[in-house]
């Protein structure tokens, strides 16, 4: 490749990299150290322009992305296996427009959740009665569905691919829910490809949390077993109760790790385990810090 197109090649890199944030540039660096290269071409890390109808389209790997123009339609559709399901099917601006739209529902005799949502914010906070509460604001959204099934109440959120990808404002929709008065969530799962978690005063036993691009900010208590997996993002939790409570085993590939008020670094490699406890509370943070507090 001569120097001319080379250079066009890298400016087209970096463009595509501010566009995906800190993770492009993340990208970027870790294969110019694995090739040694210093100038990386669209070449080099896979990525292809395509011309689209009413639009372009970037595809990074197996992440894609689109802008353009286009239009949507909302259709409801008939319960599919139990679940009711709110089908939203459009084509458009890579980032969305339009006005929201909510979605409201109340359950009753829940004993766990299970929540997938790939592009927004989810918060769980405490409900004045007995019953829990799913309210969903979300705009080009593809598909709503809820269903209980044995006590746990299945929420899924779904974008399409051209909007859910590479979107790190992920402002586009938002899971509320509000979990009972008095009720304990167990055998929870709750996972998040693109958006923060914010859990305020809950109680959960046996459960996971994963999370792919995002922050977790927890208040509540953790009994049994629980996992955190975040790949990309901080963790912040307040537990109830104290520190012998807990068998910790916690381990930052990059971040730092806070527990109690002590941090520990070990280059690059933080890891902290405790032998005793009744609870055991597991945490992997692949990039980013974490702080565990008692109250």
């Amino acid at each position: 490749m001569d120097s001319g197109k080379e250079e066009s090649g890298m400016k087209t890199v970096l463009k595509i990299a501010a566009g995906m944030g800190a993770a492009g540039l993340i990208l970027i660096l870790t294969i110019s150290l694995i090739t040694g290269k210093t100038s990386l071409t669209s070449q080099d890390l896979g990525i292809d322009v395509d011309q689209l109808e009413n639009g372009v389209g970037i595809r990074v790997g197996d992440h894609w992305m689109g802008m353009g123009q286009g239009h949507m339609n909302r259709q409801h559709h008939d319960e599919d296996e139990d679940y009711e399901t709110h089908n939203w099917h459009g084509m458009g601006m890579g980032y969305g427009d339009g006005n929201y739209q909510t979605y409201d529902e109340t359950f009753s005799d829940i004993t766990g959740i299970d929540v997938e949502s790939d592009l927004g914010d989810v918060t769980l906070m405490r409900n004045d009665g007995p019953q829990t509460r799913v309210e969903i604001n979300y705009r080009n959204c593809q598909s709503i569905k809820t269903k209980v099934e044995k006590g746990i109440l299945k929420v899924e959120l779904e974008h399409p691919d051209h909007i859910n990808t590479c979107n790190l404002s992920h402002d586009h929709s938002w899971i509320t829910i509000y979990v009972g008065s008095g009720v304990t969530l167990a055998n929870s799962e709750l996972e998040l490809a693109l958006g923060d978690l914010i859990v305020e005063d809950l109680d959960f036993v046996d459960s996971e949390f994963e999370m792919a691009l995002g922050d977790v900010d927890f208040t509540g208590t953790l009994h049994g077993r629980c996992k955190f997996d975040v790949a990309l993002g901080d963790v912040r939790m307040a537990l109830n109760g104290s520190r012998s409570d807990y068998r910790i085993e916690a381990e930052n590939a990059m971040g730092s790790l806070g527990i109690d008020g002590a941090y520990y670094d070990q280059k690059m490699a933080n890891s902290w385990k405790d032998t005793s406890g009744t609870h055991h509370l597991k945490v992997e943070n692949a990039m980013g810090d974490t702080d565990i507090q008692f109250r």
